[in-house]
């Protein structure tokens, strides 16, 4: 197991690696610069000395070294934008906002999708089947962006029921929550529904109901263990796409967390904290990895590690 993790480990430096290489020759093909919404504002001495402030004037294969330079000690750099601001420093003010509207939507989505899933098993062609079928087939079609235009408008619009920008209250996590965790909910119903059946049809299931077992009993403690490892599987990745869906959703509902400061880098061309941000959203995915592949071994003993 630990010649694994440490494996895995230096994969995921090496991804880090060209992931970051990849970031910066691909942001800085992008055309324009990151001061030339100001440059009709400033004299072209002004211009010509925030790019050799920053190295931009350098060649570009001089701004690939310094920047990986000083990356492997652990600094991403200045914001172009917010001047004296770190990227560091930039992530970890909006990591909180993020950080706690994915927690928000990741324990809503699993506990809705695992109950229903679990439910629509145990009454299969009834009417909460057929609920979990039809909500699973809107959830996969609708964008995130979308379900969020529509809660807006119904329960924020006409029925002011919450309040529809920022994180002041625990009023205003409704909306994005519902938003983001919409699409995982439908996947997670889906998954945990088709376990489900397949683990309630095993031998040793049979086994047990014939032994007298009581029915919460086979469901809890054999069924869903069982059923739970492809659950896990997409729970994984699950938590990174929150982080990054909120890109839109954050936009959308002037939440103050790293998706809307990713979003206002993109636009303003912002090198140094646009490269950071998809390093760091490259580490989470990495870490959030190899913490699943240890939770299978604690899930189900049988997977083994070489």
């Amino acid at each position: 197991m630990v010649k694994y993790v440490l494996k895995r480990i230096v994969m995921g430096m090496l991804a880090i690696f060209i992931l970051a290489s990849v970031a910066f020759f691909m942001i800085h093909a992008v055309p324009g610069g990151p001061f030339d919404a100001d440059s009709t504002e400033m004299s072209e001495e002004a211009y010509r000395n925030l790019e050799a402030k920053y190295g931009i004037d350098q060649p570009l294969y001089k701004q690939y070294w310094m920047y990986m330079t000083n990356l492997l000690h652990g600094d991403f750099g200045e914001s172009l934008q917010y001047t004296g601001t770190s990227v560091a420093d930039l992530i970890g003010r909006g990591i909180g906002a993020t950080a706690r509207l994915a927690l928000c939507a990741l324990i809503f989505s699993v506990v809705v999708g695992l109950t229903l899933g679990i439910s629509a098993s145990l009454r299969p062609d009834s009417g909460l089947d057929r609920f979990c079928t039809a909500l699973s087939t809107i959830g996969v079609s609708l964008p995130n962006y979308v379900v969020a235009i529509i809660l807006m408008f119904v329960f924020a619009l006409k029925l002011k029921w919450v309040p529809v920008t920022g994180l002041d209250s625990y009023k205003c996590y409704f909306l994005p929550v519902i938003a983001l965790s919409l699409n995982p909910i439908a996947h997670l119903t889906k998954l945990t529904k088709t376990s489900m059946i397949d683990a309630l049809n095993q031998d040793y299931i049979v086994l047990a109901k014939a032994k007298g077992m009581k029915k919460f009993r086979v469901v809890c403690l054999h069924a869903l263990k069982n059923a739970l490892l492809p659950v896990v599987t997409y729970v994984g990745p699950l938590i990174s796409s929150l982080m990054i869906g909120s890109f839109v959703v954050e936009n959308m509902f002037t939440i103050p967390g790293i998706g809307k400061m990713l979003a206002t880098s993109i636009t303003m061309r912002d090198y140094t904290t646009l490269t950071g941000m998809v390093i760091f959203y490259g580490v989470t995915v990495i870490v959030i990895g190899i913490i699943v592949d240890l939770v299978y071994v604690l899930i189900d003993p049988r997977v083994k590690y070489d």
